[in-house]
């Protein structure tokens, strides 16, 4: 048994296609403080980009535009 990040469960979802858990999971992380510095530029986010949460996940952490 080991500590499995929240980010890492929604990196699994959204590569399953599974894009409301994977953002529900990246919600958690974000609430956890979790470590999400690739958020923006990891190519496994790229179909959560056109969603609307997502937008406002990268905006609540001070993403540059």
């Amino acid at each position: 048994e080991r500590y499995v990040a929240p980010s890492e469960f929604a990196a699994v979802y959204a590569a399953l296609g599974e894009n409301d858990a994977a953002l529900e999971w990246l919600e958690e992380a974000y609430q956890q403080r979790d470590a999400m510095e690739l958020l923006k530029v990891w190519p496994g986010h790229d179909p959560l980009r056109s969603d609307p949460r997502f937008e406002d996940l990268l905006r609540r952490l001070n993403f540059p535009q």
